[in-house]
C-alpha cells in the first residue's frame, strides 16, 4: 500500500495558499487521480483492493486536516498577541474547525452514499469487515472531534476571562 499520507502533506505544504478550497481541491484530485490509476491496473485488482487504497487516502486525507489544525492551534498558543486578538482568532478557529468537520462529514455521507448505490448496482453487500471498519473510522473522528472541540472551549473560555 503506498504512504499516501507524506504524498497529500506534501502536496499541501507546497501549496501557495493554503485554504479550505484549496486544500480540498488538492484532496479531489488525489480521489480523482487514485480512481483512474486503480481502475487500469493489470491485472484489475478486486472491488475490495480497490475501497482500501480509497479508504487509506481518505484516512490520509484526515490525517493532514488533522494535522494542520493541531498545528494552528499550536501556534496559537505560542503566540504572545494582544488580549483582544485571541478571542477573534479563536473564534474564527472555531468556525474553520466547524466548517472542517462539516466537510469531512459531508464527504464522508457522500462516499457511503456512493458506495451503497454501486453496491445496489452491482448487488454485492458490505461484508462485516467493512462495515466494521467504517463504523470504528466513525467512533475515531467522534472522539477526535469531541476532543478537539473541548480544547477549542477551553481556549475561548480562557481568552474571554483574560486567562492565558
Amino acid at each position: 500500500m503506498i504512504d499516501y499520507y507524506s504524498v497529500i502533506a506534501r502536496a499541501v505544504s507546497n501549496l501557495p495558499s493554503q485554504t479550505v478550497e484549496a486544500r480540498w481541491a488538492v484532496y479531489d484530485c488525489a480521489c480523482t487521480a487514485l480512481q483512474e490509476r486503480l481502475r487500469t491496473l493489470e491485472p484489475p485488482i478486486s472491488e475490495d483492493q480497490l475501497a482500501n487504497e480509497q479508504f487509506a487516502l481518505e484516512a490520509a486525507i484526515r490525517s493532514v486536516e488533522e494535522d494542520l489544525l493541531f498545528s494552528t492551534m499550536r501556534r496559537f498558543v505560542r503566540e504572545d498577541a494582544p488580549r483582544a486578538a485571541p478571542s477573534l482568532s479563536i473564534m474564527s478557529m472555531a468556525k474553520e474547525f466547524v466548517r472542517s468537520m462539516g466537510d469531512k462529514l459531508n464527504y464522508n455521507i457522500t462516499i457511503m452514499r456512493d458506495r451503497l448505490n454501486a453496491s445496489e448496482t452491482i448487488k454485492v453487500a458490505p461484508t462485516k469487515e467493512d462495515i466494521i471498519a467504517r463504523l470504528a473510522q466513525c467512533l475515531l473522528v467522534v472522539q477526535r472531534t469531541q476532543l478537539q472541540a473541548k480544547d477549542i472551549g477551553r481556549r475561548i473560555y480562557l481568552s474571554i476571562s483574560g486567562n492565558r
